[in-house]
C-alpha cells in the first residue's frame, strides 16, 4: 500500500482489549476507523479519517466517546505519532457514571 505522501505504509499493530463492546454507532465507527489506519499516516490524515479528537497534542490524538451525558459505556482510542507519522494505536473501553451536580 502506498500512502498519500508516496511512501510505502506498513500495517499498524492495534492493541484491542478482549471483550471490547460498542453501544453507539459513533463508538462502532471509531473502532472500525481505527482498524483501517496504517503506520506512518500523518496526524492530519488521521483526523480527516476519524474526525475531531477529544484531545490533541503534537504527538498524540485521543478520542473518548461516552454512551450518554449521564455516563454509560465508553470507547477510547489513543493514537501516538513519531517522526515517521502514526506509530501506535490503542483501544480501550469501560463504563463511567456522571453524578448530577447540585448547585447551591
Amino acid at each position: 500500500m502506498v500512502s498519500s505522501c508516496g511512501t510505502r505504509s506498513e500495517p499498524l499493530s492495534i492493541e484491542v482489549p478482549a471483550g471490547l463492546i460498542t453501544v453507539t454507532d459513533a463508538q462502532a465507527q471509531l473502532v472500525a476507523g481505527v482498524k483501517t489506519l496504517s503506520r506512518g499516516m500523518s496526524l492530519e490524515d488521521v483526523k480527516q479519517q476519524l474526525g475531531r479528537p477529544s484531545e490533541e497534542k503534537s504527538d498524540l490524538l485521543f478520542y473518548n466517546l461516552v454512551e450518554g451525558a449521564e455516563g454509560g459505556h465508553y470507547v477510547a482510542a489513543r493514537l501516538s505519532f513519531d517522526n515517521h507519522g502514526l506509530s501506535n494505536a490503542q483501544l480501550a473501553f469501560g463504563h463511567v457514571s456522571h453524578e448530577p451536580r447540585i448547585e447551591d
